[in-house]
Protein backbone atom coordinates (compact mmCIF):
# COMPACT_ATOMS: atom_id res chain seq x y z
CA UNK A 1 0.00 0.00 0.00
CA UNK A 2 1.53 3.41 -0.99
CA UNK A 3 -1.59 5.39 0.07
CA UNK A 4 -4.22 5.85 1.97
CA UNK A 5 -6.44 8.42 1.05
CA UNK A 6 -8.66 10.72 2.49
CA UNK A 7 -8.24 8.53 5.42
CA UNK A 8 -4.95 8.13 6.53
CA UNK A 9 -5.38 6.81 10.46
CA UNK A 10 -7.87 4.30 11.87
CA UNK A 11 -8.72 6.71 14.19
CA UNK A 12 -10.63 8.87 11.66
CA UNK A 13 -13.03 6.09 11.03
CA UNK A 14 -16.05 6.98 12.56
CA UNK A 15 -19.88 6.50 12.60
CA UNK A 16 -19.90 9.17 9.72
CA UNK A 17 -16.57 9.64 8.33
CA UNK A 18 -15.86 12.43 5.42
CA UNK A 19 -16.44 9.97 2.72
CA UNK A 20 -18.93 10.08 -0.67
CA UNK A 21 -22.02 9.76 0.71
CA UNK A 22 -25.46 8.15 -1.07
CA UNK A 23 -27.83 10.64 0.69
CA UNK A 24 -28.27 14.71 0.53
CA UNK A 25 -26.44 16.71 0.87
CA UNK A 26 -24.78 16.88 -2.28
CA UNK A 27 -20.83 15.12 -2.01
CA UNK A 28 -18.00 17.89 -2.34
CA UNK A 29 -15.71 16.80 -5.06
CA UNK A 30 -12.36 14.86 -4.07
CA UNK A 31 -9.51 14.89 -5.84
CA UNK A 32 -6.27 13.50 -6.02
CA UNK A 33 -3.46 13.66 -8.65
CA UNK A 34 -0.23 11.43 -8.44
CA UNK A 35 1.89 9.12 -10.58
CA UNK A 36 0.89 5.52 -11.38
CA UNK A 37 2.91 3.21 -13.71
CA UNK A 38 1.73 -0.28 -15.09
CA UNK A 39 0.19 -2.88 -13.58
CA UNK A 40 -0.75 -0.32 -10.33
CA UNK A 41 -3.98 -1.40 -8.60
CA UNK A 42 -5.83 0.75 -7.22
CA UNK A 43 -8.65 0.12 -4.07
CA UNK A 44 -11.62 1.87 -3.64
CA UNK A 45 -13.87 0.70 -0.69
CA UNK A 46 -16.77 1.26 1.89
CA UNK A 47 -15.64 2.71 5.01
CA UNK A 48 -16.04 -0.96 7.00
CA UNK A 49 -13.06 -2.55 4.51
CA UNK A 50 -11.21 0.95 4.14
CA UNK A 51 -10.71 0.86 7.64
CA UNK A 52 -9.83 -2.64 7.79
CA UNK A 53 -7.61 -2.42 5.09
CA UNK A 54 -5.21 0.02 6.46
CA UNK A 55 -5.42 -1.86 9.85
CA UNK A 56 -4.12 -5.07 7.45
CA UNK A 57 -1.51 -2.87 6.51
CA UNK A 58 -0.41 -0.96 9.72
CA UNK A 59 -0.59 -4.56 10.92
CA UNK A 60 1.41 -5.98 8.16
CA UNK A 61 -1.41 -8.32 7.21
CA UNK A 62 -0.65 -6.57 3.05
CA UNK A 63 -0.44 -10.15 1.22
CA UNK A 64 -3.86 -10.96 2.81
CA UNK A 65 -5.30 -7.90 1.37
CA UNK A 66 -3.78 -8.55 -1.89
CA UNK A 67 -5.69 -12.62 -1.24
CA UNK A 68 -8.82 -11.36 0.04
CA UNK A 69 -9.79 -8.25 -2.70
CA UNK A 70 -7.56 -8.95 -5.26
CA UNK A 71 -8.44 -12.04 -6.45
CA UNK A 72 -12.17 -11.74 -4.87
CA UNK A 73 -13.05 -11.44 -8.95
CA UNK A 74 -16.65 -12.95 -8.50
CA UNK A 75 -19.58 -12.07 -6.31
CA UNK A 76 -19.07 -15.50 -4.61
CA UNK A 77 -15.34 -14.90 -3.52
CA UNK A 78 -16.19 -11.44 -2.30
CA UNK A 79 -18.92 -12.80 -0.40
CA UNK A 80 -16.69 -15.52 1.64
CA UNK A 81 -14.00 -12.97 2.06
CA UNK A 82 -16.39 -10.69 3.99
CA UNK A 83 -17.84 -13.49 6.02
CA UNK A 84 -13.99 -15.15 7.52
CA UNK A 85 -12.98 -11.77 8.05
CA UNK A 86 -16.11 -11.04 10.40
CA UNK A 87 -15.78 -14.92 11.86
CA UNK A 88 -13.71 -13.24 14.09
CA UNK A 89 -10.31 -15.85 12.66
CA UNK A 90 -8.74 -13.17 11.42
CA UNK A 91 -6.37 -10.74 13.54
CA UNK A 92 -7.61 -7.84 12.27
CA UNK A 93 -11.37 -7.62 12.65
CA UNK A 94 -14.15 -6.73 9.84
CA UNK A 95 -16.54 -4.51 11.41
CA UNK A 96 -20.37 -5.50 10.31
CA UNK A 97 -21.59 -3.32 8.06
CA UNK A 98 -21.75 -2.70 3.62
CA UNK A 99 -18.71 -4.24 2.10
CA UNK A 100 -17.83 -3.26 -1.26
CA UNK A 101 -14.58 -2.69 -3.12
CA UNK A 102 -13.55 -2.05 -6.69
CA UNK A 103 -10.16 -3.14 -7.73
CA UNK A 104 -9.05 -0.99 -10.47
CA UNK A 105 -5.99 -2.07 -12.65
CA UNK A 106 -3.71 -0.01 -14.53
CA UNK A 107 -2.55 -1.77 -18.00
CA UNK A 108 -1.05 0.45 -20.05
CA UNK A 109 -1.17 0.14 -24.08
Amino acid sequence: MILSWPLTHLGQFDKTPPLFKTNKPPNKQIVREGDFKNEDRFLLATDALAKWMLGAYLGGYVSDILTLFINANSPARMQDAVLRLRSGNHPIPLEDDDATVITIRIEMI
